[in-house]
């Protein structure tokens, strides 16, 4: 369930939430969207579906910030400049309940009446078709009822590429052409459901390995950003949340070694 403080109708705004999926790229998209908007946490999402986590701030303005204040594993934030609320997840899924979770969440989206959702999330370099292998590693699918002004402005004007359907004789045990996104955990079910429930929902995501994602998560915020001008300043930057530096841990004692 939501925990927090619903600011207002949040029926005209948009939802941001990232699919845990390889390379953890659509997380570190959302934590750079989070930091450089300095969107306002309202609550978290408490629910036996996600591993329970704890730290430190990760969005603190800088290493010796003294604010004392915490994370959990799955939160909410909202940035009223631009109308959007953002999940942040930062656990995965305890075994065997993503369909509970996807469940709940589909229902909850639903129940709040957000006029779009944005899944940000990542699939298998590995495992692309060959007209992936070359150009731009960026794709997005939409669901039915994403409105068709949006839809010609980011395929037209942006130039935005759409995922390219898998044939059925690809060897995948299906019957007709569909869409094929390995790794990208909940992603596909879930557009998939919005779509039925006439939902308008925007998946974009990027081909990437394992290994140092943080190229890949700017590149994915960045393509976001063309669209939604969530930068509205050209020669401004992401903003790095502080919690990056600690990416491969902190450093040893140098004694050790003395």
């Amino acid at each position: 369930m939501f925990i927090g403080k619903q600011c207002g109708s949040w029926k005209d705004k948009t939802l941001i939430i990232p699919a845990v999926s390889v390379g953890n790229v659509g997380q570190l998209a959302v934590d750079v969207i989070i930091s450089t908007l300095n969107a306002k946490r309202i609550g978290y999402i408490y629910t036996n579906c996600i591993l329970p986590v704890v730290g430190n701030d990760p969005y603190a303005s800088k290493v010796t910030d003294s604010s004392c204040l915490l994370m959990t594993a799955c939160e909410v934030f909202e940035d009223e400049q631009n109308d959007l609320v953002i999940m942040q997840q930062r656990a995965p899924f305890a075994k065997g309940k993503s369909q509970e979770y996807r469940e709940w969440l589909l229902n909850w989206i639903k129940d709040i009446g957000f006029k779009d959702v944005i899944i940000l999330t990542s699939c298998h370099s590995h495992m692309r078709i060959d007209q992936q292998l070359f150009g731009t590693q960026l794709r997005h699918v939409t669901s039915s009822t994403f409105p068709k002004e949006h839809k010609e402005k980011i395929m037209t004007d942006l130039n935005w590429k759409e995922l390219e359907e898998i044939p059925p004789e690809a060897g995948l045990d299906h019957e007709q052409s569909h869409n094929y996104m390995p790794g990208a955990g909940i992603a596909k079910k879930l557009y998939e459901s919005m779509s039925q429930e006439n939902i308008s929902a925007l998946c974009v995501l990027t081909f990437c390995s394992e290994g140092d994602n943080v190229q890949d998560a700017i590149r994915l915020a960045t393509h976001l950003n063309t669209w939604k001008n969530l930068i509205k300043d050209k020669e401004s930057a992401w903003k790095i949340p502080v919690s990056w530096r600690l990416f491969y841990g902190s450093k040893s004692d140098q004694t050790l070694f003395q």
